[in-house]
């Protein structure tokens, strides 16, 4: 039985964080969810475009993440994020993987 981690927790090295599998069902009109963008409440979006070529990161920690681009449209109100700046960076979590 596999165990995806959620929230906030201590991870075993090696351990996944999020499978590949699900890492891979990204896909345009995809709902994700944006936390930490400085309001109370997570706004909601909608996948457009996931880019076709993902690249390897290697974190503060030395970790070796495989990441993708992916850019999504807000669909909450403007009024909910209306302080929101430009380019203003968000984490966003496609829902199975929350």
């Amino acid at each position: 039985m596999r165990r995806n981690l959620s929230g906030y927790t201590y991870a075993i090295a090696g351990q996944p964080v999020c499978p590949v599998e699900d890492a891979v069902r990204i896909r345009t009109q995809s709902r994700v969810l944006f936390h930490r963008w400085g309001g109370d409440t997570p706004l909601e979006g909608v996948v457009r475009t996931v880019e076709p070529a993902g690249f390897t990161k290697i974190s503060a920690l030395e970790v070796e993440e495989q990441r993708v681009w992916v850019i999504a449209d807000l669909v909450t109100p403007p009024e909910a994020w209306r302080f929101l700046g430009y380019s203003y960076a968000m984490i966003a979590l496609k829902t199975a993987c929350a």
